[in-house]
C-alpha cells in the first residue's frame, strides 16, 4: 500500500512539473515529464490527458491519438475521451474511425453543447447517415435557437437530400431573425426556389441578396435617394455626399473619424434602413452611381493591396513564393493574379464595379457619375433633384488617398512597399504602370466596367 502510494506521488510530481514547464510554453520538456510520470505509472490517466493536450498543441495527432486510445481503453466511458479521439483523428484524415468516435461520445453522452451537436451532425452528414445528421442539427437549434448557422446546417442537409420543400422552409426560418450572413441565405432560398420551379420567389430572393451584396447601397426612404457605389472608387466621398444630403454627416463625423465605420455599424443596422431597404428598388427613388476609370481604379487597388497587406496571403499562393512588408510585388503580378480570380465575387477593392443589382435589372440608375467628373456632375444633380448644395473640398478630403507624382519610366514592373503609415510616398500616376499588355488585360477584366459606364479602354488615364 505504501509502495503503491509512493508510486502515485512520484507520478503526480512528474506531472506537476510537466503542468509547470507547459505553461511556460516549454512543450517539448512538459512532454518528457508526462511521460516519465506515465512511465512510473502506466494507467495514471491525469498525466495521459495532459500528454494527449500537448501533442494536440503541437500537431502531432498520431501521438495525441494513442494516448486518447489508451485513456479510453483504461476507461472506456468518458465522452469527452471519444469526442477528442474523434477530432483527432478527423484531423489525421481518417474519417471513418473519427465519425465511430463521434457516433460513441453521442451514445455515452445526451447533453452535449450546441455547437457539439452540430459537430456530430457534420461527421454523420458526411457519412451519409443524413437523417441521424438532421436530428443532432435540431439538437443544436433546440438549444440554441437563434444562431444561424445551425439552420444553414439543416438547410444544407435537406437540399442534400434533395428535399428543396423542406430546405426552403429552414432558410425562411432563419430569416426571421436578426442573424447574419442574411445574403448567403437569400442566395441559398433562392436555389431552393428555382428546384421547387418557383421562379417569381427565386428572383424575389436573389434581389434580396442582391441589396445585401456589399458595398451595399445607401439608402434614404425620406430623401428619396439611393446611393450605390464601389471600393476604391471614391467610396469614402460617396458616403460623405450622401450623408451630408441625409443630414447625417455630422453624426458620421461625431461617431468615427472614418466615416465607413458609421456607414457600416450604426447606418445599415438602423431600423429605418433594415425595413426600407427594398424601397430603395422603387422606380421613382433617384439612384445614383459614382465610378471610376477602370484604369486608375486597378492601379488604385494595387496600391491599396501592397499598403494594408489585405491581398498578401492570397499573393503569396499565386507567386509561390513569400510575399512580405519588405517583399510585395508589382503590378503585372496583381494583375496577374486578378486574371485567376473571379472578379464578380473576390474582396471588394477589386471586384467589378458593376453591382448585382444592376447586373440582374433589379435596380435602374438614373444618374452615373464618373468620379474624375464628380464635382461638376453632381452640382448638376443637386440643382436637379432640388438637393442641398454640397462643399466638395471637405467632402472629397480622405485619409487612403495617396500622393501621386509625375515619372516618365514605366512602374509596372515594379515592387513598390508601403505601409499604412507612409503618407509621404509619392506613387506616379496611374498611366505609368501601363504597357500595351497591362493595358490589354485590364481593359478585357473589367471589360463591362467600361461597358457600362462609358469609358474608353483605348485611352489611358
Amino acid at each position: 500500500m505504501i509502495q503503491s502510494q509512493s508510486i502515485i506521488e512520484q507520478a503526480r510530481n512528474y506531472l506537476e512539473q510537466g503542468n509547470k514547464l507547459r505553461s511556460q510554453g516549454k512543450i517539448e520538456q512538459s512532454v518528457q515529464k508526462y511521460c516519465q510520470s506515465i512511465e512510473i505509472k502506466p494507467d495514471f490517466i491525469p498525466s495521459l490527458i495532459k500528454l494527449a493536450e500537448a501533442y494536440e498543441s503541437q500537431s502531432d495527432w498520431e501521438s495525441e491519438i494513442i494516448c486518447l486510445s489508451r485513456i479510453i481503453e483504461l476507461k472506456p466511458d468518458i465522452p469527452a475521451m471519444h469526442l477528442r479521439l474523434a477530432r483527432a483523428l478527423k484531423k489525421q484524415g481518417n474519417y471513418f474511425s473519427s465519425f465511430k468516435a463521434y457516433e460513441k461520445a453521442a451514445e455515452l453522452k445526451q447533453d452535449w453543447t450546441p455547437e457539439i451537436y452540430q459537430e456530430i451532425g457534420d461527421a454523420y452528414k458526411q457519412n451519409c447517415k443524413l437523417g441521424e445528421a438532421a436530428l443532432f442539427y435540431q439538437k443544436a437549434i433546440y438549444l440554441s435557437p437563434s444562431n444561424h448557422i445551425f439552420y444553414l446546417s439543416l438547410g444544407d442537409l435537406y437540399s442534400s437530400m434533395s428535399d428543396f420543400a423542406v430546405a426552403a422552409k429552414v432558410y425562411q426560418q432563419v430569416l426571421k431573425s436578426n442573424s447574419g450572413h442574411r445574403k448567403k441565405i437569400y442566395e441559398k432560398l433562392a436555389a431552393s426556389y428555382i428546384k421547387l420551379g418557383q421562379h417569381d420567389e427565386a428572383r424575389q430572393a436573389s434581389k434580396f441578396a442582391a441589396l445585401l451584396s456589399e458595398p451595399r447601397p445607401l439608402f434614404s426612404n425620406k430623401h428619396n435617394l439611393t446611393m450605390l457605389f464601389s471600393a476604391k472608387a471614391g467610396c469614402t466621398f460617396a458616403a460623405k455626399w450622401f450623408f451630408y444630403q441625409a443630414g447625417l454627416l455630422d453624426a458620421a463625423e461625431a461617431y468615427h473619424s472614418w466615416i465607413h465605420n458609421f456607414r457600416v455599424q450604426v447606418f445599415y443596422k438602423s431600423a429605418e434602413y433594415r425595413e426600407s431597404i427594398d424601397s430603395m428598388l422603387d422606380s421613382s427613388t433617384n439612384t445614383i452611381k459614382i465610378v471610376r476609370n477602370p484604369y486608375s481604379r486597378a492601379v488604385s487597388s494595387y496600391i491599396h493591396a501592397i499598403k494594408y497587406g489585405y491581398a498578401d496571403t492570397e499573393m503569396k499562393a499565386y507567386l509561390g513564393r513569400e510575399v512580405t512588408s519588405e517583399r510585395k510585388f508589382s503590378f503585372r503580378e496583381f494583375v496577374g493574379y486578378l486574371s485567376s480570380i473571379d472578379l464578380w465575387n473576390c474582396d471588394i477593392h477589386h471586384r467589378i464595379q458593376v453591382s448585382l443589382l444592376e447586373r440582374e435589372a433589379f435596380l435602374k440608375v438614373d444618374y452615373t457619375v464618373h468620379l474624375e467628373e464628380s464635382l461638376t456632375r453632381l452640382k448638376s444633380i443637386e440643382m436637379e433633384l432640388n438637393l442641398k448644395d454640397s462643399n466638395y473640398s471637405l467632402l472629397s478630403k480622405s485619409s487612403h488617398h495617396t500622393s501621386r507624382a509625375e515619372f516618365d519610366d514605366f512602374s509596372g514592373d515594379k515592387i513598390f512597399c508601403l505601409r499604412p503609415s507612409d503618407k509621404s510616398e509619392f506613387i506616379p500616376h496611374a498611366k505609368s504602370f501601363y504597357d500595351d499588355e497591362l493595358q490589354a488585360k485590364i481593359s478585357y477584366l473589367y471589360a463591362i466596367d467600361f461597358l457600362q459606364y462609358g469609358y474608353d479602354k483605348n485611352v489611358l488615364p
